[in-house]
C-alpha cells in the first residue's frame, strides 16, 4: 500500500489509498463512511462508499459494525474537521 490519506469531517470520514496488485497492478480504492458508536463496544461503519477504480462494480453493505472487544468501552466518539476523538475506557492487559 502506499498514498495513503485520510481526512476527517463532523461525524465521516474519508480514506484513500493505493495498492499494487500481485501483478503489479495499481488499484486505486477511495472510502467515505459515517463513523458511529453501535454500542460501547462496537464501531459503526454507516452510510459506507467503496470505489475501486479500474474494478468492475462491487456490491458492499452501506454500514459495518466493528467489534472492538470487551477490553473497550466508550461512551462518546467525536469526529471534527482533522480530528477522531472518543471518550471511554480501555483495558490494556499485558
Amino acid at each position: 500500500m502506499y498514498d495513503q490519506k485520510a481526512e476527517f469531517f463532523t461525524d465521516r470520514i474519508n480514506l484513500f489509498a493505493n495498492f499494487l496488485s500481485t501483478s503489479d497492478e495499481k488499484i486505486s480504492l477511495t472510502l467515505h463512511t459515517d463513523l458511529k458508536l453501535a454500542s460501547s463496544s462496537e464501531l459503526l461503519l454507516d452510510n459506507l462508499e467503496i470505489q475501486i477504480l479500474h474494478k468492475a462494480s462491487y456490491d458492499f453493505s452501506n454500514n459495518i459494525k466493528i467489534d472492538l472487544g470487551s477490553d473497550v468501552e466508550l461512551k462518546e466518539l467525536t469526529l471534527n474537521s482533522g480530528q477522531l476523538s472518543c471518550e471511554g475506557r480501555l483495558t490494556v492487559n499485558p
